[in-house]
């Protein structure tokens, strides 16, 4: 989910059921923003930005260091930052749980496994998440003075963000059922949520030659704003597959492919993530007359 999602949860978590303990409050409001401080990796570039995002901040290998200096802390008898460290590792492991749930891909077994996982269950941009977290802040605010009703709150809080979960998990399953057994789609189908109807999910079919995208609704099977797009990945040269942008993207998405071949400039798409009309990653290469790569402009 985008930081500031992340930094409603771990507030409207930490006012009540911390309100007596601002060490852990305040780390547990800190874990559930800290992993998104990979980041300013973009500062040094889209490529840094795709190697690093959800990456190792997001792993078992970070939760594990932080457990371990707050073990320390409390053999040196530093208790208050002990706790600190204490909730900034809980609130770590909500943001990559919650990561998880989307479609990005996170690396969250680092550093026993470089593979990303994604359940692709909650677009991580969701108009329902922040809306609860809204609400419940309100209420925090307008209860502020009355502890045992922040505290409440905060564990309802909690309550209905797990019940969120396992319900868009459920969903989920059942667009796959609807669409196909879950091995067969596997392979060859990938099914994003989006980001304000429960039911709506958008979808990219792998076929012999061609992909087939469409938006699907689960309650009534109902597919529209279906596309056929010509894969092309046979006709691009040796240039483009060689080039870092190809390499990075491929290595992202099972649905990265060429779609366009308009000349001497052929277009690449990751053909999952279609929310807002975003085209992240899409990468248009013009080659020269003599087969070099001469231009490329990537949208990251």
């Amino acid at each position: 989910m985008d930081i500031v999602t992340h930094a409603l949860i771990g507030t409207a978590s930490a006012a009540g059921l911390f309100s007596s303990q601002p060490a852990l409050a305040v780390g547990l409001v800190l874990g559930n923003v800290a992993p998104d401080l990979d980041a300013l990796s973009r500062i040094a570039g889209k490529h840094a930005f795709l190697r690093f995002h959800q990456t190792y901040t997001h792993s078992a290998g970070a939760i594990a260091v932080v457990l371990a200096v707050s073990g320390g802390l409390l053999i040196a008898g530093l208790a208050i930052w002990a706790q600190l460290a204490i909730g900034l590792a809980i609130g770590m492991m909500m943001h990559v749980g919650l990561d998880l749930t989307n479609s990005y891909g996170v690396k969250c077994l680092w550093p026993l496994s470089q593979r990303r996982f994604a359940m692709d269950w909650i677009f991580f941009i969701d108009a329902y998440v922040i809306a609860l977290c809204a609400m419940m802040l309100a209420l925090q605010f307008v209860f502020r003075s009355k502890e045992d009703v922040v505290t409440g709150l905060s564990i309802a809080f909690v309550a209905m963000l797990l019940f969120y979960v396992g319900l868009r998990r459920g969903i989920a399953a059942g667009a796959k059922r609807r669409l196909g057994s879950a091995n067969a789609l596997s392979a060859s189908t990938s099914v994003i949520p989006t980001t304000g109807a429960l039911f709506r999910f958008l979808v990219c079919r792998k076929t012999d030659g061609f992909a087939e995208t469409f938006t699907f609704d689960a309650r009534s099977g109902t597919e529209t704003e279906r596309r056929v797009v010509p894969i092309l990945d046979e006709d691009v040269p040796a240039a483009i597959i060689g080039c870092r942008e190809w390499t990075v993207m491929r290595s992202l998405s099972d649905f990265y492919f060429c779609v366009e071949i308009d000349g001497n400039t052929y277009v690449g798409e990751d053909l999952r993530i279609r929310n807002f009309g975003t085209h992240f990653g899409r990468l248009e290469c013009q080659l020269g007359a003599e087969g070099e790569l001469e231009k490329k402009r990537w949208d990251v």
